[in-house]
Order: C-alpha cells, then sequence, then structure tokens
C-alpha cells in the first residue's frame, strides 16, 4: 500500500478500497482529519440521487469513485445537515484516491427516495481532478438491482426528456442550485400522482428546488410509462428515470440533457443470447428516424413532436439508427435466464488518451460492448480488441469482450478516439447494465 490513507471521521459510511493487483482493503471512516480539504477548493462535482428499489426491503446503496487520472484525487462527498441528522450519518466526508484506483463507499439506505415525494436525499461529490462516479443500488433478498455511471455537473442542463421502465416507472430529480424553478410535463399511460396530487398526462406539475432538494414521482399502478416526460428548469439539473422493482429487476440510468443528444446510434445486445428493446425519444418536432439492421430490416418514421417516443420490436442483432434532430436513445436488455437491464445508448465521444472504466465487484459475469469507427486500432487491458463493421458505408464497427471485475483500460494506438458503449453483467438472474463513457461532449481527462 502506498502511503497513508485520510478520511474525516463519519458515522453510517463504509468504504472499500481497490489498491494495486485488484487486491480489496476494507476501511472504516475513522482515521485522521484531512484540515486541508474543503468543498470550496474541489472544482469537479457530480450530485447524484438514489431511487427506491423496492419499498421496505433491505436495500444497499453503493458509490464508487474511480480515479483515472496520473495525479491523486481529493475527494469529498456530502448530504444536506438535515438528511445527515436524520440518517445519523457525517454531513460531510473526504478522502484521498490514487491514481488509477477506486473507492466504494456503502451508504445508508435512508438516503434512497421512496415514494412520490419532495425531500432532501441528494449527495454531491466534489474531488479536484476528474472521477468516475457509479452508483448501486441492490436488495440483498431478491433478484433486483441495477447500477448507473453519473454525468458531471459541468454536463447537466435545463431540459430533459426521460426514457423510464414500463412497471412502476420512476423519475428522480436532484437539485443543484437554490432557486431553482422545476416545471415537469406529465407524459403517462396511466396519469401520474406527486405528494397526493393526481396529474393526467399533460398536465404540468410545477416546484421550487434548492441545493440537495430530491423529487421523485413513481407510478402507482404497475402497468405505466412516464417515457417522454419533459423536465425544464431555470438552473441545471441531475434527473434519473427507471423503474421500481415489481416482478422484474429495479431499473436506474441518469438522464443526459437534450444538448448533449446526438444523431447517430448504433444498437446491439451484449451476447446472442441475449434480446433487447430499443426505445428512442425525440426532443424537437418532426424528427425523421432511419433505422438500419443487420438482419436485413429497415424502418422510416417520424416522431411528430417533443416527447414523442418509438418503442422498437425486440431485436438480437446490430442495428444503426439515424436521425434529423438529436434523439435518445435506450435499450432494455433480457433473457430467459437473466431479469431486464436498461442502459442510455450514447452518440460515439471523442476520447483524448485511454479511457479507464470499472465492472463492479458485486456482479460475477460481464460482457463489455464497444462502437468505434474502423479505422481505430484498440486494445482492452493491452490485449487487441476485435471489431466488425455494422454495414459497409458507415465507417462504423462493433466489438464485444468478456471481462472479469475491477478496473480496465481501452487504449489507442493513436493521440484519440471515437467510442460508444455499455457494459452489462450478471450475477444468477440478476442483472445490471451502464455506459461506458461518461456523457462528455469530449473524454480528455482519462490520461492514466
Amino acid at each position: 500500500m502506498r502511503g497513508a490513507v485520510y478520511w474525516r471521521q463519519a458515522v453510517g459510511y463504509r468504504i472499500h478500497m481497490t489498491m494495486p493487483g485488484n487486491s480489496l482493503f476494507p476501511f472504516l471512516f475513522k482515521l485522521m482529519v484531512v484540515n486541508h480539504m474543503t468543498p470550496t477548493a474541489l472544482s469537479f462535482r457530480h450530485m447524484i440521487g438514489f431511487m427506491g428499489n423496492k419499498h421496505g426491503g433491505d436495500t444497499t446503496l453503493e458509490m464508487t469513485i474511480l480515479n483515472p487520472n496520473t495525479n491523486n484525487t481529493i475527494i469529498s462527498f456530502s448530504v444536506s445537515p438535515d438528511t445527515a441528522s436524520g440518517a445519523g450519518i457525517a454531513p460531510y466526508t473526504g478522502g484521498l484516491i490514487y491514481p488509477g484506483e477506486m473507492k466504494t463507499i456503502t451508504l445508508s439506505p435512508a438516503l434512497a427516495v421512496n415514494g412520490s415525494v419532495k425531500c432532501e436525499k441528494g449527495i454531491r461529490i466534489d474531488s479536484d481532478h476528474p472521477t468516475f462516479v457509479y452508483g448501486n443500488n441492490r436488495q440483498q433478498s431478491h433478484t433486483s438491482m441495477d447500477e448507473f455511471l453519473s454525468i458531471p455537473r459541468r454536463e447537466l442542463g435545463n431540459l430533459y426528456y426521460v426514457i423510464t421502465g414500463k412497471k412502476r416507472p420512476q423519475l428522480l430529480v436532484v437539485g443543484l442550485y437554490a432557486n431553482t424553478s422545476l416545471n415537469i410535463t406529465v407524459r403517462a399511460t396511466s396519469g401520474a400522482s406527486y405528494q397526493n396530487e393526481s396529474y393526467l398526462s399533460g398536465q404540468t406539475l410545477y416546484e421550487t428546488m434548492k441545493e440537495y432538494d430530491t423529487i421523485q414521482i413513481v407510478s402507482e399502478k404497475r402497468h405505466n410509462d412516464f417515457t417522454g416526460t419533459e423536465i425544464k428548469s431555470s438552473k441545471p439539473v441531475s434527473v434519473f428515470s427507471g423503474s421500481q422493482f415489481s416482478e422484474s429487476s429495479h431499473l436506474a440510468e441518469q438522464i443526459p440533457t437534450v444538448a448533449k443528444w446526438g444523431e447517430h446510434h448504433v444498437t446491439a445486445p451484449p451476447a446472442d443470447e441475449f434480446l433487447y428493446n430499443t426505445t428512442i425519444v425525440a426532443a424537437f418536432p418532426n424528427t425523421l428516424l432511419n433505422s438500419s439492421c443487420l438482419d436485413g430490416s429497415e424502418k422510416l418514421l417520424t416522431l411528430a413532436e417533443a416527447g414523442s417516443f418509438l418503442n422498437m420490436r425486440p431485436s438480437n442483432v446490430t442495428c444503426l439508427i439515424s436521425s434529423t434532430r438529436p434523439v435518445l436513445v435506450s435499450i432494455a436488455i433480457y433473457s430467459y435466464t437473466a431479469d431486464t437491464s436498461m442502459t442510455i445508448i450514447q452518440p460515439m465521444k471523442r476520447v483524448l488518451g485511454d479511457l479507464m472504466f470499472l465492472a463492479p465487484e458485486n456482479v460475477y459475469c460481464f460482457n463489455l460492448v464497444v462502437v468505434t469507427y474502423c479505422n481505430s486500432s484498440l486494445t482492452l487491458d493491452k490485449e487487441s480488441l476485435g471489431t466488425m463493421k455494422v454495414d459497409g458505408d458507415s465507417g462504423i464497427c462493433i466489438g464485444r469482450a468478456s471481462i472479469g471485475t475491477g478496473i480496465h483500460t481501452i487504449r489507442s494506438s493513436g493521440h484519440a478516439f471515437f467510442i460508444s458503449g455499455y457494459i452489462h453483467g450478471t450475477k444468477n438472474i440478476n442483472s445490471i447494465a451502464f455506459p461506458l463513457v461518461p456523457n462528455c461532449d469530449e473524454v480528455s481527462i482519462f490520461l492514466f
């Protein structure tokens, strides 16, 4: 172990730290105070929240922070003082992560947001260098879990349209700034409720938020869909959506703001035995779509208005989706032996340097799906990453690989490369999925 690790004392948190060689050392936050570390000195920020999984169940919340930099990274995470007092945890905790290492922090289950309510359960993560932040919400006695990759604060915005699950859908908005006006225009197949008030599809909910505030809407009906719901705010907010546990797995994803959507996406299953359903949402009226798949099927259609969406038929082949205006694309992955998981499909992002990513310790088997340009020569953990063409004209290739748990690195023979993709993991019949790359215009921080 290199050097000492210092932590501000806290109650209610437990940490695991991955050191060189992928050894796992447990630490309790009962060590020395880092006096020089204050949130104002840490310029990189994430703001996350955890949607309720199964209300009243044995929920475990975990947050893993990965340092992909060549420098030591100071981190802190905090909750609102009122929430900290009520949950018996410290409002502010911090520490140090060495280059190429990660820390997994087990959070109080009291930080999960249950029900259609407004409360203060946002979690703020600050650091002096960019980091990857992963969130995991799982049930110990049920097959219900999911993982999300956090979007940095600087990439958040004021306009969102969500994609949710179709059984007990839920969405969560987390406040970043004081005096934030929030308008949620509901799109729902069976209506919605919030704070004991009912809302029909097309009606708007008005709220005001401050930092750490969380506003969640959960369907009271098992079969419902909030996909296409519009979220507008006067200041940037953080948005999550998915579905609460019903008879299948909990779904959770952080939603990118409309300004970060794209016009070209590639969808594919993680392996041949899996099927997936694609959902596409428009942010602009009269958006033309073209979906072309390797099985020869093709679909041309128009999404007539902002918030309108398309659910495509199940597929187990690679498809190329093009649109005349930016759209949001997600896939729900399932098989006969695994519960459903959901991930956002991002347009390709430009990466400068190497790309580090994490396969969490609490899942057994992982499949990596990578989309890149065919002229890129990529390696995964120093081994060649094979790819194949999506079609004859686009110059886009796709690759798949089975990977183990822990930290992995993708490298290119050039200085920069373009990449998209996701990670899919299974544990018995449990499954998770999340994007490979944070939702940034250009990923230029991962230089380990």
